[in-house]
């Protein structure tokens, strides 16, 4: 299923409302995968030992950042021009790592309502849905070819 314009439109304004406040919602985004998934924290070898809250781990604070900031910049550049702006290592470790376990989309779109707030709709989240899976979608072909 594409997305209509109207959803491009969404996805793209939450995007913005979102890019200020980042750091924290990438560190949320990470949060909510560990505390719904404990499993998925064996996936970084820098939480494996890591008895602390994953709050305090600068290296999950950076990763975190990064992953969300690409999954999300990811998914608004797709609807925009149509294409993943991805390297083969990214896309590979992306679609190994993330699609296979499906652990992302769940914490994307609960994130993405804290991150807009009151803007947050049936809509914008079903938008967001619609967007991710094209991603999705799109890495995994990418993958096989």
């Amino acid at each position: 299923m594409d997305l209509c314009e109207k959803q491009k439109t969404l996805v793209m304004h939450s995007w913005e409302l979102m890019r200020p406040n980042l750091g924290n919602l990438s560190v949320r985004f990470f949060t909510e995968v560990l505390d719904n998934i404990p499993e998925a924290r064996d996936m970084f070898y820098f939480l494996k030992d890591y008895k602390d809250s994953p709050h305090n781990n600068q290296k999950l604070k950076t990763h975190a950042l990064v992953v969300f900031k690409l999954t999300c910049n990811s998914a608004v550049r797709f609807q925009e021009k149509g294409d993943i702006a991805l390297s083969e290592d990214a896309l590979k470790k992306l679609g190994s790592i993330h699609l296979k376990k499906n652990v992302m989309k769940g914490a994307l779109l609960k994130i993405v309502h804290e991150g807009v707030g009151e803007q947050w709709s049936d809509e914008l989240g079903k938008a967001w849905g619609v967007a991710y899976d094209r991603l999705a979608e799109a890495i995994k072909i990418k993958m096989n070819e």
